[in-house]
């Protein structure tokens, strides 16, 4: 390696702070050290800040040698990959990774720049949408137009060292990158591999870097970056190449294929050190024009490197980008359903789990978003069997885990009440076959951007095409407008292809329960309000009650909250009486009538609201543990279950009203003493009809029963003004009144106040988090047992510690909308 870049010094030193959102659960490096060790560090302002001089130093290479050396120390370990071959990945040191992580994300801006025109990974928007429409688009152009595919043979493994350290010299916007990335690449490496006997190995590299360095996929691109832009050079216009990554695709003629195939390989090898890996190779175009001298590509072992012969079989007739179907429409059905038996695998392993809480989360989280991918990619009507099959299979995961089996379908109105979002009172398990034209034009929309900043005129003939349909179009654009009319349709007012490069930001309050991102979330957004009002439309009085009483703040917290603690802990009896009763269906047998000898009801109407049965008292008892446990670790001295008449009020000492909870301490409202009341309130009547106004409008019961407690239950406290009540009131359906959800904003900004100010924001929201979730499983917990009869479990939240920061932040992490960086731009930096 040159000694030019083996002895250079940082001529602008980084100042950064670490990002606060290291993974829970990383993989330990050598020394046992893991992200969980480093994130006690934040807990305290200033151990943060040793933690924060410690990354600078690290940073700009000011580490002391032999320190270094344990650092540079990697551990080795071997994945097996699903096409049986193995993997080699290096696990290198935990604050290595931090530290690398953070200059990765500071740098991203700069590093995509160094990198355009060709390449679209590097933390692009979209970036694999772009590449895979450009490529679709060319092909529906010109049925000549052929794509060639390449991989590199272990690319990240065999790179060149001094080429990625030269790219980073080379450029002064990413100069300062270079001490640190010289203090791994700069020397050869030693990495431990530990065999199944337990002995350790030396394993030395001197070239290539490591797969799990987060500066790794950059530091490929840049040594990449010189063999692309040769490749271009001998481009003839119509042609083009792109890359995500290690993986590269020319588009070109059939009989440029080869000569560019051979300059694509010898440029990768002189510059980078790269060989292109020959059975990886595929080559298609959609007119079944074989290219000349594919021979010399073809290897003596693997599959055909052509794939667009008309004699193969109709369904062979393609290839594979970034993981979406390009070839005929056999080929695309064919690889549609091969995803959907690879998805079936989880759905129907789902149910097996013994716990409903856990196997609800997979199939919230996991089971039913996997089909928006390629909904993004392919138009709608090329995934309407797919996406109408994933529905099926997401409603039979769901029947069996609600009823044992998925021989019954769901009633009509129930399975549509499942498709709403969690927010709107469903349950959050989209339809695919109704999100495929929302998600196919927010994936243009989104694309735009990338294609505009790396081949402007291109992307400037798509934008004319898009914003001026007409017939005769490529079916890819023209799929996409008609997706963009249908959006419309619903109710969402698009804007012109290319009017603008961001969509609007989410809500904060919508993050934790949304998994949708960008211009779908929107679009989406104006989906779901009109699905929400079509469906309630068709309810009767009390259902539609009851479906608003599911919606709005922190309604389906006890849906999403994962089992950490048993204090967000839902016992599987319970939860499915709260998913039956969401989705408005019977529930388990109970009594014929009610200790009040009025009719018990299937639905759990009667139960929910009877007051004479005595239920409603003792389900409202595990919630005032719960408000109690929150006040205290908001910092307040709590009392709880105060006697009104053991107060120094004017009222008689014989006054048997209580107080739930009374809390002081606190600076809210002027350090005002707080009485909280804690209430569980029915939008529907115990004779099945809604109560005056709660079906029309939101949070109708809660406020009343608010305005009861003020004007009837405690009327001494608004007039003596020596306390302020506060009515933290959750109805059956899980909706937070808005009374409710403001305390525990203010608690948690309270709560936040003390956090050093570059993580306060996620702090603040990651107390509401665990504060609302804490809150709704009671009630929600409460509710469930009175509806089956079973005495309230309130003992999960009597007592125990609260977490610390670090904890807090990283139950949070990803639930925050992404932030501008906080760190001065590079240039900035002083010579």
């Amino acid at each position: 390696m040159g000694s030019s870049l083996a002895k250079m010094a940082a001529r602008r030193p980084i100042h950064r702070s670490p990002r606060a959102g290291a993974r829970r659960g990383s993989a330990a490096g050598p020394s046992g050290m893991t992200s969980e060790h480093l994130r006690l560090l934040i807990d305290e302002e200033r151990d943060l800040a040793v933690l924060h001089r410690a990354a600078v130093s690290f940073a700009n290479a000011e580490l002391p040698e032999p320190v270094l050396a344990a650092v540079r120390v990697g551990r080795l370990v071997a994945l097996r990959k699903p096409n049986g071959r193995v993997r080699a990945l290096v696990v290198g040191d935990v604050f290595r990774r931090l530290v690398a992580r953070t200059l990765a994300q500071h740098y991203a801006a700069a590093l995509q720049t160094a990198c355009m025109p060709f390449q679209f990974g590097l933390s692009t928007r979209a970036g694999t949408e772009a590449l895979f429409k450009l490529l679709q688009v060319a092909t529906e152009c010109n049925s000549r137009a052929t794509v060639l595919s390449v991989d590199a043979v272990g690319a990240f493994d065999h790179v060149s060292r001094q080429a990625m350290l030269e790219a980073l010299r080379s450029r002064p916007e990413l100069e300062p990158l270079l001490p640190f990335a010289r203090q791994f690449y700069g020397a050869a490496s030693c990495y431990v591999w530990t065999d199944d006997a337990g002995a350790d190995h030396e394993v030395l590299q001197a070239e290539g870097g490591e797969q799990g360095d987060p500066l790794m996929p950059a530091l490929y691109a840049l040594a990449q970056h010189a063999a692309l832009a040769d490749v271009a050079t001998a481009l003839v216009p119509g042609e083009a190449v792109l890359a995500f990554l290690d993986d590269t695709y020319i588009v070109c003629s059939p009989e440029r294929v080869a000569p560019l195939y051979g300059a694509l390989s010898d440029a990768l090898w002189a510059r980078a050190r790269v060989q292109l890996n020959q059975g990886k190779t595929r080559v298609w175009n959609a007119a079944g024009e074989e290219p000349p001298n594919l021979s010399a590509i073809q290897p003596q072992q693997g599959g055909d490197v052509w794939v667009g012969a008309w004699s193969s079989p109709p369904e062979r007739q393609g290839l594979v980008v970034l993981g979406a179907p390009l070839g005929s429409a056999a080929f695309v059905r064919q690889h549609l359903q091969e995803k959907r038996r690879q998805h079936n695998t989880l759905l129907q392993r789902i149910p097996a789990l013994t716990d409903l809480q856990s196997a609800w989360l997979l199939l919230l989280f996991c089971a039913s978003p996997r089909a928006n991918y390629l909904l993004r990619m392919l138009p709608p009507d090329s995934t309407t069997e797919y996406a109408r099959e994933h529905d099926g299979a997401v409603a039979a995961c769901l029947s069996t885990l609600l009823y044992g089996d998925a021989v019954s379908p769901l009633p009509a109105a129930a399975a549509s009440a499942a498709h709403l979002p969690l927010g709107y009172g469903g349950l959050g398990l989209r339809s695919a076959a109704a999100a495929a034209p929302a998600a196919y034009w927010a994936s243009w929309q989104d694309s735009l951007p990338a294609l505009l900043a790396r081949l402007p005129t291109e992307a400037e003939q798509l934008l004319a095409s898009l914003n001026s349909p007409h017939a005769g179009m490529p079916p890819a654009l023209a799929a996409a407008c008609s997706a963009a009319a249908a959006v419309r349709q619903a109710g969402f007012p698009t804007p012109l292809w290319g009017e603008s490069s961001a969509a609007p930001a989410p809500h904060l309050a919508q993050a934790a329960e949304e998994t949708l991102r960008g211009w779908q979330r929107a679009a989406a957004s104006a989906c779901d309000e009109r699905a929400f009002e079509t469906h309630l439309s068709q309810l009767d009085p009390a259902s539609r009650a009851l479906l608003l009483s599911q919606a709005g703040p922190h309604a389906a917290r006890a849906f999403t909250a994962f089992p950490t603690s048993p204090a967000v802990v839902v016992p599987s009896a319970h939860l499915r009486v709260l998913l039956l009763r969401r989705l408005r269906l019977p529930l388990p047998c109970a009594p014929r009538t009610c200790s009040c000898h009025g009719r018990l009801d299937q639905l759990g109407d009667h139960r929910s609201a009877c007051a004479t049965s005595g239920f409603l008292a003792s389900r409202a008892l595990p919630l005032e543990h719960a408000v109690a446990r929150v006040c205290r670790e908001a910092g307040a001295q709590v009392a709880r279950n105060v006697r009104v008449g053991d107060m120094n009020i004017d009222v008689p000492v014989s006054d048997a009203r209580r107080i739930e909870v009374v809390a002081n301490g606190l600076p809210l409202w002027h350090g005002a003493q707080l009485a909280i009341d804690a209430t569980i309130v029915s939008p529907v009547t115990r004779t099945g009809s809604a109560r005056p106004g709660a079906d029309t409008r939101p949070a109708a019961a809660v406020q009343d029963a608010a305005r009861r407690k003020r004007r009837q239950t405690y009327p001494e406290l608004p007039g003596a003004r020596r306390a302020r009540l506060v009515v933290l009131g959750i109805e059956v359906g899980g909706r937070f009144s808005t009374e409710a959800a403001s305390f525990l904003r203010l608690l948690a900004q309270h709560r936040a106040a003390s956090v050093a100010a570059p993580l306060r924001a996620a702090a603040r929201a990651g107390w509401v988090q665990r504060w609302s979730g804490m809150l709704a499983v009671a009630a929600m917990r409460a509710y469930a047992a009175s509806l089956l009869e079973l005495p309230p479990a309130g003992e999960a939240c009597v007592a125990g510690e609260a977490p610390e920061l670090h904890e807090i932040l990283a139950d949070v992490r990803g639930s925050l909308p992404p932030t501008s960086s906080r760190l001065p731009a590079p240039t900035s930096h002083a010579a």
